[in-house]
């Protein structure tokens, strides 16, 4: 076993440097899926949530508190006043408020600011582009560990895939926490530790969807001993939070009652939600069955990212991935459009599964939402879209049973290198018959 794992680091180490032709490849796949996506959402003139982006971005560069409601009703209606609720026949979450709250921690809004400088039209077009890109260049990432199909998966899965083009519609902010889901697999699959923790603070844009993802990443890295990998997570959450602190001091404490200020969609309609709390509250539960039920299925999912995570042998994907999907079965709070990270897990369950499961599981993903949303612009409930992470965390279920058991980590095979180092090993001596080529994929 030690000499076959060695035979495949001297035959294709997974840390050898690109050739620029292969890193050239990835940007010829990224950019017209985005330019096709930017057009087709901007022709229909998307960006419509990102008025509370700029909005807060605005107040946080003055000094002001982005989370106060007089500010940011003020602020947002100088950019774009709403339609009052009379004047539209099913008044919108915002257009009942006045205005449209602003829940995210202020370093989305720090990040942000430099977009102020622009026309606010132009400004909301820019976000658009840059969402594009950021789900062109998430679906590129993470069906580039299987290079013969990047070509293939990376526009099916960018283009097709409903919850994203909707959060891009929308001007949302999941397509980025799915670019920072797969920069940071990618960086943790690469051993690039500073890089790969930086990324991993990004994360915390929206906590409700990493609720998981981030402390199984850290677990995984802790647990391969990569320290490097929290010191920089530490690092850059400290510097990004300080800069905030320094531009609004009040911000801890305005962070933490946003939500008592303005109530969150789902909580005066649990039906707008798509995560179990929700389903359960749809369904009229309330109490102890409520709790019961709820921990039924949310303690299980985040067990099983966290075992992925303690397990020194799985690769950074599985914990990211099943954190995720583990997210929706936890998490009190998420909306349709947040299922775009969803495209993570699927990217990597597919892999994991047969020739006629792939087609199938693409299939449920790919097609069916798009029927699945006319049925709720008819007047289905939103709620019916948690069908989506349940069969994806049903699949996954029954391919880890099925799947081989993954190849040691990088740094065990690193160590069966050095054993072996005083071997002379050539590549006539490495024919295919006798070591099979090992992929990028196969290991990580």
């Amino acid at each position: 076993m030690a000499y076959t794992c060695a035979s495949r680091v001297f035959h294709r180490s997974p840390l050898k440097t690109p050739q620029p032709a292969m890193t050239a490849r990835p940007l010829l796949v990224m950019l017209p899926i985005a330019a096709v996506i930017a057009a087709l959402a901007l022709h229909q003139g998307a960006g419509h949530d990102y008025i509370q982006l700029h909005a807060s971005a605005s107040l946080l560069a003055s000094g002001r508190n982005p989370y106060g409601v007089p500010e940011q009703i003020q602020a947002q209606n100088a950019l774009q006043p709403l339609v009052a609720p009379r004047e539209s026949p099913q008044p919108s979450y915002d257009q009942r408020l006045g205005f449209l709250p602003y829940f995210y921690p202020p370093w989305l809004a720090l990040a942000c600011i430099p977009l102020t400088s622009l026309p606010y039209p132009f400004a909301k077009a820019l976000w658009v582009v840059l969402g594009s890109l950021a789900v062109a260049a998430s679906a590129t990432i993470i069906t580039n560990a299987h290079p013969k199909f990047t070509i293939i998966l990376a526009p099916l899965l960018a283009l097709m895939f409903m919850p994203a083009y909707c959060a891009l519609a929308l001007g949302q902010t999941s397509p980025f926490v799915l670019l920072a889901l797969a920069a940071s697999w990618r960086l943790l699959d690469k051993n690039q530790p500073w890089p790969a923790g930086m990324v991993l603070a990004c994360l915390t844009i929206k906590p409700q969807l990493t609720i998981i993802a981030l402390p199984a990443a850290l677990l995984w890295s802790a647990r391969q001993g990569r320290w490097t990998v929290l010191a920089g997570f530490a690092a850059s959450l400290a510097l990004i939070g300080l800069a905030c602190l320094w531009l609004c001091p009040s911000w801890p404490q305005e962070f933490l009652l946003a939500t008592r200020y303005t109530p969150v969609p789902t909580a005066t309609d649990p039906s707008v939600g798509v995560t179990w709390l929700s389903v359960l509250r749809t369904l009229g539960l309330s109490g102890l069955p409520l709790a019961l039920a709820f921990v039924a299925l949310a303690l299980p999912a985040s067990a099983l990212a966290l075992q992925a995570a303690w397990d020194r042998a799985r690769p950074p994907s599985e914990p990211l991935a099943l954190g995720v999907l583990a997210a929706f079965f936890v998490s009190p709070y998420s909306l349709g459009y947040d299922l775009a990270v969803l495209l993570f897990p699927l990217a990597f369950l597919l892999p994991r599964l047969s020739n006629r499961g792939r087609l199938s599981t693409l299939a449920l993903a790919l097609i069916f939402p798009h029927w699945h949303l006319l049925a709720i612009i008819r007047g289905l409930p939103q709620v019916t879209l948690f069908w989506l992470p349940a069969a994806l965390a049903a699949a996954w279920l029954v391919s880890i049973g099925q799947t081989k058991k993954p190849c040691p980590p990088h740094n065990e095979m690193d160590k069966a290198t050095n054993k072996f180092s005083k071997v002379r090993v050539t590549t006539a001596r490495l024919s295919p018959a006798a070591h099979p080529e090992s992929t990028l994929s196969e290991c990580t």
